[in-house]
């Protein structure tokens, strides 16, 4: 661990690659149920997608209108646990709102670094701006991603951040290079650092 004197910021260093330590702010609590907010499609509707194809036999006159994420939800009250095939591993886990502030990076891509007390959990890289894949995409949990064809990956580092939220620490680098570059650096760390919430890991 480093200090960054010109920034007065906190960095860490990997293969050669400095990541400076950027802010997260936190809105509001942990909350739970996060699926059950899904209206988009009613039960019916759903029920005809090919991924779905297992809610057929439940459709009938009296819920097929049913807003998809209310149906299952009543099913979770009701100790059902068959809602749970309409979702992704992590879709009814907690979640919490972040966002990182630091207008400096918001238009940047590269790599960045979650970690607690020091020690590297999660290894990622954007080809798009920062602010749109941290503070858009891990950081607002929206209903469908709770879904077998959600973002998993979301809901998986989302619902980390929410439950070590008072250690987190974000560290960013960026980077000017060509995507294929950007890709290629994170199999690299990866493969180095084996972090342990990476559910991909190379060899």
């Amino acid at each position: 661990m480093k200090f960054d004197e010109k920034n007065k910021r906190d960095t860490i260093e990997l293969n050669g690659r400095v990541f400076i330590k950027t802010l997260i702010t936190f809105e509001g609590e942990v909350y739970e149920n996060k699926f059950s907010e899904y209206d988009s499609k009613t039960l019916g509707e759903t029920s005809k997608d090919p991924k779905y194809k297992h809610l057929k036999d439940v459709v009938n006159d009296s819920n097929r209108d049913i807003p998809f994420g209310q149906y299952l939800f009543d099913l979770k009250k009701r100790g059902d646990k068959t809602y749970l095939e309409s979702l992704n591993y992590y879709g009814d886990k907690s979640f919490c709102e972040f966002e990182i502030q630091d207008e400096s990076i918001f238009n940047k891509k590269g790599l960045y670094v979650y970690c607690i007390k020091k020690e590297i959990k999660y290894i990622g890289m954007t080809i798009k701006p920062f602010k749109e894949r941290i503070n858009n995409g891990y950081g607002r949990i929206s209903p469908k991603n709770c879904y077998k064809d959600g973002q998993s990956t979301n809901c998986h580092l989302n619902h980390l951040v929410a439950k070590y939220h008072n250690d987190i620490e974000l560290y960013v680098h960026s980077m000017e290079s060509s995507d294929e570059e950007i890709e290629n650096l994170e199999k690299e760390l990866i493969t180095q650092n084996q972090p342990e919430w990476n559910r991909q890991k190379y060899k």
